[in-house]
């Protein structure tokens, strides 16, 4: 179907798990994961212009976003992370182009945006962190134009950036 939502909200506790597996298109899905710590969300979205809202606040939290864009748009993620010890892995291929957006505040954070396919405007990716030893990567690929705008404030955190086409 197209145009479908999904709310998930969890406050407080520790250990939460999460799964999603969504195949249409147009669906916009939000997640709030607040208090509490060792939260697990895990959302594999197929379809044309998927959006994805995620805030997680807590500590060693794991969040892993995949979304298949085939059709003729691609797919949008948002995330905010504050908190330290957490991973976040987001990857978004298909067709055509993408678009992330990452905050996070806290340290000792693992951080992979993989940005694959795409064949018109490119790839876009604003990340924004504030903390230390953080790790981020990202990749962008198979697009004619690729962005990253990062800001990064804080010691000892190390990224590495790879566009191409």
């Amino acid at each position: 179907g197209t145009s479908n939502q999904l709310t998930v909200g969890t406050s407080g506790g520790a250990n939460n798990s999460f799964t999603a597996t969504i195949n249409a298109d147009q669906t916009v899905t939000s997640v709030s994961q607040t208090g509490g710590g060792g939260n697990t969300t895990t959302l594999n979205m197929t379809g044309e212009k998927g959006q994805v809202s995620l805030t997680t606040v807590g500590a060693t939290n794991t969040t892993s976003v995949t979304q298949s864009a085939f059709g003729s748009t691609g797919a949008q993620t948002i995330i905010n992370i504050n908190g330290s010890g957490n991973d976040t892995t987001v990857t978004q291929t298909g067709l055509y182009d993408h678009y992330a957006s990452l905050t996070v505040v806290g340290s000792s954070n693992d951080i992979v945006l993989a940005q694959n396919g795409g064949a018109s405007t490119g790839h876009s990716a604003v990340i924004g962190v504030t903390g230390s030893t953080n790790t981020i990567g990202i990749t962008q690929q198979g697009s004619v134009s690729n962005l990253v705008n990062m800001a990064v404030t804080g010691s000892g955190n190390t990224y590495t950036i790879l566009q191409k086409n």
